[in-house]
C-alpha cells in the first residue's frame, strides 16, 4: 500500500500539511476558548470580544483547510485507485494462456471493482485518518503542557492503554476482510453466471431460478459482511470505552487543581477538549490501524511483485511463408491425454480439414499450434523453429487462431480491427474487402467508426468469422488457425464461410470442422482425422 503513497507523494505531502495545519487551528481555538471564558468569567468586555473575533478566525481558517485538505484526498484517492487498476490489469495482462484461465472473468471484475472500493474506503482514506489521529493528540498534549504536567502523565498513560488494547482485534478484522472479498467474488461470478444462462431457463420456464440463485449467493455474502461488521464494533466499542474512562479521569484532575487554584476555571473547557482529542485520536487510531491491516491481504493476491518480472520483449517478427510439421504429437491436461500422439506435415500454403469425434483433440491441436499451451510432448515445428522455443511474439506474429465465436469488443469497427494498432483506412478497407465484410460496413451509418455494439450485436455469427479473419489479414498472418468456425451457421452460412477461407491467397488454413460440407470437401489439399486417446489402448 506505501507504494502508492509514495507514487503519488507530491499530492500527499500537501494533504499531510493541510491535516497538520487542522489540528493546530483547532488547538488555538481550543486555547482561545478558555481565554474568552476567563474574560467572561472576570467580566472583562473588551478582552472578551477581542479573543472571541480571534477564536472565530481560527475556526474559519480550520474550516478553510478542512475544505482544502479533503478536496486533494479526493483526488488523491482516485489516483492510487487508477494506478492499483492499471497494476493489476498489467499483471493480467502478462499471465499466460493457462494462467490467465485459472479464474473467471467475474473474479477479476470483481478483483477491479469491489477489492478496490474497499482497499480505497478501508485502506487508503483510512491512512489519511490516521494522519489526523496521530497530529491531534501530539499537538494537543503540547499545548497541556502549559497548564500541569500531571494532565499530561495522566493523559500519556491512558492515551497508550487506548492505543494498544484495540489492537487484539486486528486478526480477527484481517480475516473478516479476506472472506467479505472471497464472497464478493462468488457472488459476483453466480451473477455473471445467472444471467449469461437467462435463454435455457427462459426456453425451460425456469427463470424463478434466477431469484433463489441469486438470494443463496447473496445471503452468503450478506453474512460475511455482518461478520466484518460485527468484527470491526467490537473494535471500536473497546477504543471507545477506554477513550470515556479516561475522559472522565481527566475531568476530574482538572476539577481538583481548579479547586486548588493550581489552574484557572477556564481551563477546565480547554484541558477537558484537548484531553479529548488525545482520547478520540488514540482510541480511533487503533481501530483505524486494524481496519489498515486488514486489507493489506488483499494487495499479496494480485502478485504485484510480478510487476517487476522481466516481460517477453520480443518483437514481433514479419510475417514468413513457413510449413507446419509435427512428429509425435501429443498433450496431457492432469496427466490425462487430451492429444494422441499425431504426425502430419503441412507444407505452405495449404488447405487443410482436421476432423474427428469429440474428445478427439481437436481444439487441443490448434492451441498448440496458436501458443495457448506450451507444455506438449513430441514435436511440432514452423519451418526451422520448434514452437514452444519461439517467443509469444514472434509465434502471434506468424498465427492467428479464430474461435466458434469471435469476440467483438463494444467499440467501433475500427477499433475491433485494430486493436489499438496504426492502420491506414486503405488498409482496413482491403482488410475488409479480403474478408467479404466492406459491403456491409459501408452501409453502417458512421461506417468503420460505428459501434459494434454489445457482445457484437450487429454482426451475425458468420459476420464476426469475417471481422476475426480481417484482423488476420490486417497484420498479413500466414497461418489461420479456424476452431469450429461454421458450427453455430446454418448450412448456406457455413459453406459461404468455408469459402471464403478457402480462397485466400497465400496463407495457410488450419480448418477444425465437425463436419466436411461435399461442396468444399475436394478444396482442403489435404484433411487431418484424428483419433479419440481412449482408442489408442
Amino acid at each position: 500500500m506505501l507504494t502508492y503513497f509514495m507514487r503519488t507523494k507530491g499530492i500527499n505531502v500537501v494533504i499531510a500539511l493541510a491535516i497538520t495545519t487542522e489540528s493546530v487551528l483547532r488547538m488555538i481555538a481550543a486555547v482561545l476558548g478558555s481565554y474568552t471564558l476567563n474574560s467572561l468569567i472576570s467580566f472583562h468586555t473588551q478582552r472578551f470580544i477581542y479573543f472571541t473575533l480571534l477564536e472565530i478566525a481560527a475556526w474559519l481558517g480550520f474550516m478553510a483547510f478542512l475544505f482544502i485538505g479533503r478536496y486533494l484526498q479526493g483526488k488523491a484517492l482516485q489516483r492510487m485507485d487508477l494506478l492499483l487498476r492499471r497494476d493489476v490489469m498489467t499483471v493480467l495482462s502478462k499471465q499466460t494462456y493457462a494462467g490467465f484461465h485459472e479464474k473467471n472473468v467475474n473474479t477479476y471484475a470483481s478483483w477491479l471493482t469491489n477489492d478496490i472500493t474497499m482497499i480505497e474506503e478501508r485502506g487508503f482514506q483510512k491512512v489519511y485518518s490516521v494522519i489526523s489521529f496521530i497530529t491531534d493528540p501530539i499537538v494537543s498534549l503540547v499545548v497541556l503542557f502549559q497548564y500541569h504536567w500531571s494532565i499530561v502523565a495522566l493523559t500519556v498513560v491512558a492515551s497508550l492503554v487506548t492505543t494498544f488494547l484495540p489492537q487484539i482485534m486486528h486478526h480477527k478484522m484481517e480475516a473478516a476482510s479476506v472472506a467479505t472479498t472471497k464472497q464478493n467474488e462468488s457472488f459476483l461470478s453466480k451473477i455473471g453466471d445467472v444471467l449469461a444462462g437467462f435463454d435455457t431457463l427462459f426456453a425451460f420456464h425456469k427463470t424463478r431460478n434466477m431469484v433463489s440463485s441469486l438470494m443463496t449467493s447473496g445471503k452468503k455474502l450478506a453474512k460475511a459482511r455482518i461478520h466484518q461488521n460485527t468484527v470491526d464494533a467490537a473494535s471500536e466499542v473497546i477504543g471507545a470505552a477506554v477513550n470515556v474512562t479516561s475522559q472522565i479521569l481527566t475531568g476530574l484532575l482538572t476539577g481538583y487543581l481548579a479547586l486548588q487554584r493550581i489552574t484557572s476555571i477556564g481551563a477546565i473547557m480547554t484541558t477537558g477538549s484537548l484531553s479529548a482529542n488525545v482520547y478520540n485520536g488514540l482510541a480511533n487510531l487503533g481501530p483505524e490501524l486494524n481496519t489498515i491491516r486488514g486489507v493489506l491481504p488483499l494487495f499479496s493476491k494480485y502478485h504485484l511483485d510480478s510487476l517487476n518480472a522481466r516481460n517477453d520483449q520480443s518483437k514481433a517478427a514479419k510475417p514468413m511463408a513457413s510449413d507446419l510439421t509435427a512428429k509425435q504429437l501429443s498433450y496431457a491436461y492432469d496427466g490425462k491425454l487430451a492429444l494422441a500422439p499425431i504426425n502430419f506435415n503441412v507444407p505452405y500454403p495449404s488447405k487443410v480439414a482436421i476432423v474427428g469425434d469429440s474428445g478427439a483433440g481437436k481444439s487441443t491441436l490448434l492451441n498448440i499450434l496458436s501458443g495457448k499451451l506450451r507444455a506438449y510432448r513430441g514435436s511440432v515445428q514452423i519451418g526451422t523453429k520448434e514452437l514452444n522455443q519461439l517467443p509469444l511474439a514472434v509465434l502471434q506474429s506468424q498465427v492467428l487462431y479464430i474461435d466458434q465465436l469471435p469476440y467483438v469488443f463494444n467499440e467501433t469497427v475500427r477499433y475491433n480491427l485494430t486493436l489499438g494498432d496504426n492502420f491506414t483506412d486503405q488498409e482496413i478497407w482491403h482488410a475488409l474487402a479480403e474478408s467479404d465484410l466492406d459491403a456491409y460496413v459501408r452501409l453502417l451509418p458512421d461506417k468503420l467508426d460505428n459501434l459494434a455494439g454489445e457482445n457484437g450485436r450487429l454482426f451475425s455469427g458468420g459476420q464476426r468469422q469475417r471481422l476475426a479473419l480481417a484482423r488476420g489479414l490486417l497484420r498479413d498472418r500466414k497461418i489461420l488457425l479456424i476452431d469450429e468456425g461454421t458450427s453455430s451457421l446454418n448450412r448456406a452460412s457455413a459453406i459461404a464461410v468455408e469459402d471464403q477461407f478457402l480462397s485466400l491467397k497465400g496463407v495457410s488454413v488450419l480448418f477444425v470442422t465437425h463436419q466436411l460440407h461435399s461442396e468444399n470437401k475436394d478444396r482442403f489439399d489435404q484433411i487431418i482425422q484424428l483419433h479419440s486417446p481412449a482408442e489408442q489402448h
